[in-house]
């Protein structure tokens, strides 16, 4: 058996039963461009170590990211897993191989300053709701275009459940639960956007594709001149202000839908020197 036979085997039997969406897209684009150009001709026996330090160099050569060659090693050792689990070989060659590390996503955030001018700069427009929910609730992109206020809203209560994220992938909507939290997160709103919310009538309170999303958040911050964020980096400009400002860990891990306190203390673990204040006023007085 071929590393390109037991693709076929992975993706029917394991990928198109186990995975989210998402995760399946990533996988086949792993397989598909990064692994069996390079070793899909190669007897899934026959594998060796060599060849999997072979496969690292080709794909580093390429110019792919740290983290793009990380994701597809580990889509393949994923993928010898199932085979020894299926007894197609006895054991994997990633059992002596030394995976590169994965050098963490230096995100961009906005500070107090730029989070006013960028809040003042959407009022009115359609990028409002999207970049409220992800600047003051710390929502991600697919979480903000999967609301239904008739659904999700309790305007009296004003709090709203996140449930599912909303993507479109090959030219078709797709929606899944959230990523981590099994659509149990609550949210607590203030008035004026619990009320901006409840004037979206039926259906997605944030009606538009996730490129156009992207486009036109891109063109403001060009506007605004504002560093060039990804729309994500919202998510975590709320996480930063709200640990700078004092708010614990715990809250924070809660809003964000983490699946524990140690992702967001990970995440967050370089926060901003200013934030370090905070330590000196806890001696202020003695």
């Amino acid at each position: 058996m071929t590393l390109s036979t037991l693709a076929q085997d992975f993706t029917a039997n394991y990928m198109a039963t186990q995975l989210r969406p998402s995760t399946f897209r990533g996988y086949s684009v792993n397989i598909n461009r990064h692994i069996l150009p390079h070793i899909g001709s190669v007897s899934v026996d026959a594998l060796t170590v060599d060849d999997l330090d072979r496969l690292t160099a080709s794909l580093q050569h390429t110019g792919l990211s740290n983290k793009t060659v990380v994701y597809a090693l580990a889509t393949l050792r994923k993928m010898l897993n199932y085979a020894v689990k299926r007894a197609f070989i006895a054991k994997s060659p990633f059992e002596q191989f030394d995976m590169p590390r994965v050098q963490k996503y230096r995100y961009r955030v906005l500070n107090r300053v730029q989070i006013g001018k960028l809040l003042a700069a959407v009022k009115g427009s359609p990028l409002e709701l999207p970049v409220v929910l992800a600047l003051c609730y710390g929502l991600r992109r697919g979480e903000c275009l999967g609301i239904i206020p008739s659904l999700d809203l309790d305007a009296g209560e004003n709090t709203l459940h996140i449930q599912r994220t909303r993507s479109y992938e090959k030219g078709g909507e797709v929606v899944t639960p959230c990523k981590t939290d099994n659509g149990n997160r609550l949210i607590l709103l203030s008035p004026e956007h619990t009320a901006m919310l409840a004037r979206c009538g039926d259906g997605y309170a944030v009606p538009f594709l996730p490129r156009y999303l992207d486009k036109h958040f891109q063109k403001l911050l060009s506007e605004l001149n504002l560093p060039a964020i990804r729309f994500h980096d919202l998510r975590h400009s709320y996480a930063t202000f709200m640990l700078s400002r004092g708010v614990n860990a715990k809250i924070v891990c809660a809003v964000l839908g983490h699946s524990s306190v140690s992702v967001t203390l990970d995440i967050y673990s370089h926060p901003d020197v200013t934030m370090q204040s905070v330590c000196l006023q806890a001696f202020a007085g003695i």
